[in-house]
């Protein structure tokens, strides 16, 4: 469960050709072999710089803001990310993140 690996760098590069993601995005990890975690940098202010990190679902090319850095997280950081990869998800279809239905009483 929450499985990251770094194996699908080219399919990012196949989603940038046919401009689904940002021309300046960089690949970080796939997420459950499912989700492309990407970053892009960004002005924030005077000499000041964001990192948008972003899910694209690798099946459907839908895609999701997961969260802002004010710096890039290294290998080790990835999985600090995965509560807010789940919670981005939401948006693109999947249902990790749908509350299980209460049973009735």
């Amino acid at each position: 469960m929450n499985e990251i690996t770094r194996a699908n760098a080219n399919s990012l590069e196949k989603f940038r050709a046919k401009s689904g993601v940002y021309e300046t995005s960089v690949y970080a990890f796939t997420f459950e072999q499912a989700f492309l975690i990407y970053y892009y940098k960004r002005a924030a202010g005077k000499d000041n710089f964001q990192y948008d990190y972003m899910a694209i679902d690798m099946n459907t090319g839908l895609s999701s803001h997961v969260c802002t850095r004010k710096s890039v997280l290294l290998e080790g950081g990835f999985k600090s990310l995965i509560p807010d990869v789940i919670r981005s998800i939401k948006y693109i279809g999947d249902k990790r993140s749908t509350p299980m239905p209460r049973s009735s009483r």
